[in-house]
């Protein structure tokens, strides 16, 4: 039953039916922050600065074996792996000052650290959560405002839209659309705001 679900859009709700499966308590539930602009899944569950997805892919790169991971949400089989912060070193972990290249504390090449999402990693990153969860849930950037998503959608099984009432225009909406074809699209959430 293993599936994975992209959701894009600022409002997250996307990520409502895997908070919906959490809740009924028979299905794990791994929502994946996967927008390294934003840190609203942080947010919402009042989550510190971590060692994030950006750190861990990071790391994996580095150290194929090295463990995954993600923070459990209450009570419920629902777990989360957060954007964290970008400020670390790649290899330590350890604070890097401005946009240092090398890391005082273990002396590694972060170089790469800045860069965008790896979509290879990333790939492998998802097949591994696909094995430990029931439902993966991606949430992803805006379609329209970077390429990311198209990344991003290689890995999900379908993509589901947010969209806001008065703000989302048809034409935007067929655009992202357009975007992320042949990707199948599970649906659209309107939001009023």
């Amino acid at each position: 039953m293993h599936q994975r679900l992209a959701a894009g859009g600022e409002d997250h709700a996307g990520l409502e039916p895997g908070l919906a499966f959490a809740e009924i308590g028979r299905h794990s539930v791994l929502l994946v922050e996967a927008d390294f602009r934003s840190d609203a899944l942080s947010q919402l569950f009042g989550f510190g600065p971590t060692k994030g997805l950006k750190f861990q892919l990071t790391r994996h790169k580095k150290n194929p074996v090295s463990p995954w991971v993600v923070i459990q949400v209450g009570a419920d089989p629902l777990y989360a792996m957060v954007t964290g912060t970008n400020d670390g070193c790649g290899h330590c972990g350890n604070p890097l000052p401005g946009e240092a290249r090398f890391c005082p504390t273990c002396g590694n090449d972060n170089a790469d650290a800045g860069a965008g999402l790896d979509s290879g990693a990333f790939l492998a990153a998802i097949d591994r959560f696909r094995q430990a969860f029931d439902y993966v849930i991606i949430d992803a950037p805006s379609v329209l405002t970077g390429g990311e998503v198209n990344l991003i959608q290689d890995a999900a099984d379908a993509v589901v839209f947010v969209a806001r009432r008065g703000q989302s225009t048809e034409q935007d909406l067929r655009r992202a659309v357009e975007q992320v074809a042949p990707a199948q699209v599970a649906g659209v959430v309107l939001f009023e705001k």
